[in-house]
């Protein structure tokens, strides 16, 4: 629905949009507050049209395995009754965790990476980055050596 996150790395399948359409907020990811355009693949919405009904798909999708970069992404389609047939999947139909979708109703799509294997998730510090710094602000900075401070004073007396 329009103005929610999206909970998992999905695969858009269809839009309010007549033509697959949808477009997201991606603030929480690179602090942009522009809209991103995604797009619908297009074998889906021949079978889909911007109905709710999902019945006209039936196939397999194949994706890489998850990786950190926001802007790649490369998977396939195959449909069921297309002999041999493989649609493109980019990163272009790719909604990822934690964008909002904005200026459309709804829409639907198919979970591909969720949980540590999403992309955000991917790209969260871990244990083995000690080398890189978190961005904080001078204050915040001084207010957590005071806590400190203060906490340190309480347990001596």
């Amino acid at each position: 629905q329009v103005g929610e996150t999206f909970p998992a790395d999905m695969v858009l399948l269809n839009s309010a949009h007549p033509t697959g359409h949808c477009f997201v907020e991606t603030a929480s990811l690179d602090g942009e507050t522009n809209l991103k355009l995604k797009e619908a693949v297009p074998q889906f919405l021949t079978k889909l049209g911007s109905s709710n009904d999902l019945d006209g798909v039936e196939g397999k999708l194949e994706v890489e395995i998850p990786r950190k970069e926001l802007e790649e992404f490369n998977g396939s389609f195959i449909p069921k009754e297309g002999e041999g047939k493989r649609f493109r999947l980019e990163a272009a139909n790719l909604l990822l965790r934690g964008t909002a979708l904005k200026n459309t109703q709804w829409v639907h799509g198919v979970v591909v990476y969720c949980g540590a294997q999403t992309k955000i998730r991917l790209n969260a510090k871990s244990e083995s980055d000690s080398n890189i710094t978190e961005k904080r602000s001078q204050i915040m900075t001084k207010v957590t050596r005071l806590l400190y401070s203060m906490m340190l004073l309480q347990v001596s007396f």
